[in-house]
């Protein structure tokens, strides 16, 4: 057996390094490979087993001394060293020469873990102990608030610390809404710009609207006036299509406080509140983004494999699920194994959401409530950020692929399904 001792790199391996060492597995396709009988390594330290939860099933083994945890000489007989190994560790560092020096003994079947445990924490994948929301999040604390929506009453109501109020009027057919924000806002409210400010938008491999930056978007928060411990109110026109991207990122960088006003401008209005025109140009603040990790996210190999583990979700309208209209991205259909649930059967006909029941309901019937890992994708990240607020409403955490339907369809060789039913999910072999 090749000397383990000190073969972690001294500086963070690159996908590209760490794929070289070994072939590289997404969370989600480790898991349902698991499923489907591989052994699973689970070569972290003690301490980041104890603190963060033990996956089912895996083989715990010291990355140093193998041999105390798994019977190398395996790998001297035909029959026994084709099986499907998967070694997982705290990042590819410690996963990728451990997969290495097992291919170097004999074993022909070896992948490792991309992005290690924080990814299979951050797909939502199973744990036997309960773990922190995210890296920044109290151990403590649920990892869904009582309730991610404000009221329309109860914003104007409001008499405590001031709030922040972000305007994120944005549409696919209309997508800079700083127009209508000058015809009208809620007083206060600072206009956002969704493309701009909420995406990083440039290669169409990475999808239409990628995550930003977080240097960027700490730069913008700071724009809008956020400072440490605000408390944040996000909205557009109605029904949250948009308003529910802003929650979801600021969330998942690691602000606590973020609310959706449910109903978005229209409620306001509904309920005879006034509106302002002034272009709101705030003071600006000094928040501090702790940095990407709360929420929960997936990549596209990891929403291949994910119907295998889990539930997908396809937020877009049932048309562009079943290839019958694709308005924007280059192919037409869906992820094979998603199932349909377009997001705007989570509202109502006045634009808010629906009871909590109700939706608990709708999503229980998609196989959706919770019993297992749920994600969400839709044309580029936005409208399943809706989503995935309201499955947080109904009390069940998904996670998010930010690329979305518009980086999958952009990406040669990817499999597409259509027509009403999920298709066959195709992973790699």
């Amino acid at each position: 057996m090749p000397q383990l001792t000190n073969t972690a790199p001294a500086t963070e391996l690159s996908e590209e390094e760490a794929g070289a060492l070994a072939p590289l597995i997404s969370a989600p396709a480790a898991a349902a490979r698991i499923k489907a009988g591989s052994l699973l390594l689970d070569v972290r330290g003690h301490h980041s087993r104890d603190h963060d939860g033990l996956i089912p099933g895996a083989v715990l083994a010291d990355r140093y001394h193998l041999e105390d945890s798994l019977d190398l000489s395996q790998a001297d007989d035909p029959d026994t060293r084709d099986r499907s190994l998967i070694v997982i560790c705290g990042s590819v560092n410690g996963s990728g020469p451990v997969a290495a020096a097992l291919v170097a003994r004999g074993f022909t079947n070896v992948k490792h873990v991309a992005g290690g445990f924080p990814a299979w924490r951050a797909a939502g994948l199973p744990l036997d102990r309960a773990e922190p929301a995210g890296p920044h999040a109290d151990t403590d604390a649920p990892a869904i608030a009582a309730s991610p929506l404000i009221t329309a009453t109860d914003l104007a109501s409001h008499s405590g610390p001031p709030l922040r109020l972000l305007d994120v009027r944005w549409s696919l057919d209309r997508p800079d809404g700083h127009a209508d924000y000058r015809a009208g806002h809620i007083p206060g409210a600072t206009y956002v710009d969704l493309d701009g400010e909420l995406a990083s938008i440039g290669d169409p491999g990475e999808g239409r609207h990628p995550l930003p930056p977080l240097d960027r978007l700490q730069q913008a928060a700071r724009r809008w006036g956020l400072n440490d411990g605000d408390a944040v109110v996000v909205y557009d026109a109605g029904p949250g299509l948009s308003a529910a991207r802003g929650w979801w990122l600021l969330r998942h960088a690691g602000l606590e406080n973020v609310r959706v006003l449910d109903g978005g401008l229209a409620a306001w209005q509904a309920a005879g509140r006034p509106l302002s025109t002034e272009d709101e140009i705030p003071e600006s603040g000094g928040v501090t983004l702790p940095g990407y990790g709360s929420a929960r996210v997936i990549d596209a190999d990891g929403a291949a494999a994910f119907p295998l583990i889990g539930t997908l979700l396809d937020a877009r309208a049932a048309a562009r699920y079943q290839g019958e209209d694709e308005p924007v991205d280059p192919r037409a259909g869906h992820i094979p194994g998603a199932l349909s649930a377009p997001t705007a059967h989570n509202v109502g006909p006045d634009g808010r959401f629906l009871p909590p029941a109700d939706l608990r309901a709708r999503f229980a019937s998609l196989g959706a409530s919770g019993d297992h890992p749920v994600a969400v994708y839709c044309g580029s990240g936005v409208t399943a950020s809706h989503e995935i607020l309201a499955l947080a409403i109904a009390g069940v955490d998904a996670a998010l692929y930010p690329g979305s339907w518009s980086q999958w369809s952009n990406t040669p060789g990817r499999p597409v399904a259509t027509g009403a039913e999920p298709g066959k999910p195709v992973i790699d072999a």
